[in-house]
């Protein structure tokens, strides 16, 4: 089946991207209404420092995460339409 659109990440994003994904399982371990997970036991499942899921917690990485997210995302959204735009049309 031919793909309408294709999706090709550069490193930066590829990483971007594994980095969200990684701090959402994380922060879905936190979750008091959740697993309810502490600290510790998150570190140790993520293989991080008990201080990198304090962080996370407190929201500091969110923003900063968003910041990154909002950057690399822009130039995402322009590839994918640049290669929407290559895309025969049926």
């Amino acid at each position: 089946m031919h793909k309408k659109y294709i999706a090709r990440l550069s490193d930066e994003e590829r990483g971007v991207c594994q980095d969200v994904v990684k701090r959402s399982q994380m922060l879905l371990k936190a979750d008091a209404d959740g697993p309810a997970w502490i600290d510790a036991r998150i570190a140790e499942a993520f293989d991080r420092r008990v201080q990198t899921v304090e962080c996370l917690r407190s929201g500091s990485s969110h923003r900063a995460l968003n910041r990154h997210w909002s950057a690399s995302g822009g130039r995402l959204r322009r590839r994918l339409h640049e290669a929407e735009a290559t895309v025969p049309r049926d």
